[in-house]
């Protein structure tokens, strides 16, 4: 009776979902990808440096600055720190560049405070199959360690050298491989322990330790699960926040309590606890400062690129 009541709940939640916030004519991998973001003044934001097409105007004098003056930050993760990233050059009133790849969530950059802020995706450390939005990707069959070099190498052709910081994030899409790795069993899904338990144990400090080895002079950081809603979006979503807490409660067995490092060796930037922390301060339901189901909204957002930017700003480059 109880597995019936959870399958109706979901079931009622996908119809909700499928009514409320989902613009007609659109399919779910139109809806991933972001329309040509925007700069604070309204306009199409523009190609990187390095682009092969041509650069012009005050964006490449910029850009052609970021390069060797400023300690280079790249958010390697999903949507949630492409928003991020976006808001914080936004609040920062800072131009956003375009790093002209080819993922779904496709990258992007911008410069304050000191700081080179650049953002690319990836579908988590989970090995293929992706979950399916990743299908339309040329990388699609790749295992992750090669769709990270291929990022790297993007990263230093863009910028002329390898990030001084890492911060990864491989949550959210993990959830959704494991998902689809489950045959796609629609609403009806337990909490996956035992992939929770090898994400936590194998997958991530494997991966982790992986992108130090490919990039050893960067300082590297995993970026914690973020909170999510309830959500009949996608099957997976509707354990979608008993996931999320029970990967983060393991992962936070493996911080260190003294120098506070994950595995003793990487750093932390907790998302989860920024966000909710933020939450008591903002006070209402967790609900009202999401964008959606799955996406944090500025208040939050900010508050967790405030933790990541303070890490990065303290490290001796």
């Amino acid at each position: 009776m109880k597995h019936l009541l959870a399958f109706f709940e979901c079931t009622l939640l996908t119809v909700a979902c499928l009514k409320i916030g989902r613009p007609s004519g659109k399919n779910d991998y139109e809806l991933l990808v972001s329309e040509a973001p925007l700069n604070t003044s309204g306009h199409v934001i523009s190609e990187a440096v390095g682009a092969k097409s041509a650069c012009s105007g005050s964006g490449c004098l910029l850009n052609a600055t970021l390069r060797s003056s400023s300690k280079l930050v790249w958010f390697y993760g999903c949507s949630l720190d492409y928003d991020a990233v976006k808001i914080a050059c936004e609040n920062a009133g800072a131009p956003i560049s375009l790093l002209n790849d080819q993922r779904i969530q496709r990258g992007i950059h911008c410069f304050f405070d000191g700081l080179t802020v650049a953002f690319s995706f990836h579908p988590g450390a989970t090995p293929p199959p992706y979950f399916h939005y990743f299908d339309p990707d040329p990388l699609a069959d790749a295992m992750p360690q090669d769709i990270f070099r291929n990022g790297l190498q993007h990263i230093q052709w863009t910028f002329g050298k390898r990030p001084d910081a890492i911060i990864v994030d491989s949550s959210l899409w993990d959830l959704a491989n494991w998902w689809t790795n489950t045959g796609s069993p629609g609403q009806h899904w337990d909490v996956p322990h035992a992939k929770i338990n090898n994400w936590c144990h194998a997958t991530v400090p494997e991966f982790l330790e992986f992108v130090h080895e490919t990039s050893p002079s960067s300082h590297i950081a995993f970026r914690s699960p973020a909170p999510v809603q309830k959500s009949g979006w996608e099957g997976f979503l509707c354990r979608g926040p008993e996931v999320m807490s029970e990967m983060y409660s393991c992962l936070l067995k493996s911080v260190d309590g003294v120098n506070h490092e994950l595995y003793g060796k990487y750093g932390m930037i907790d998302y989860m606890k920024a966000a909710l922390d933020k939450h008591k301060v903002l006070g209402g339901a967790l609900k009202d400062w999401f964008r959606d189901e799955i996406h944090p909204g500025r208040e939050l957002a900010l508050a967790y690129m405030g933790v990541a930017l303070a890490w990065a700003k303290g490290l001796a480059i």
